[in-house]
């Protein structure tokens, strides 16, 4: 099985001496799948969108036939995936 390896940069802004991160949720199901668990994920991305993360969601493209493999949702980028 091969290794997934993920590089995570970090940016750092001079003028507001923050530092962003790349962030990266790996879920079942996303958006427009609905559930408990699904809304409190596309919460916390959407959340830490608005904190200047940039924020992937890698999830499913079963159940949600019509809606592309990768899409940015309220800035958050959308990776659907065969599982």
């Amino acid at each position: 099985m091969p290794k997934l390896r993920i590089k995570i940069k970090e940016t750092y802004n001079r003028e507001l001496k923050n530092v962003y991160m790349k962030i990266i949720h790996l879920f079942h199901y996303y958006y427009p799948v609905l559930g408990g668990l699904e809304r409190a994920v596309q919460k916390l991305a959407e959340n830490q969108r608005k904190l200047k993360h940039q924020v992937h969601v890698i999830t499913s493209y079963l159940n949600v036939q019509g809606r592309p493999k990768e899409e940015i949702l309220n800035d958050v980028h959308i990776h659907r995936i065969k599982s």
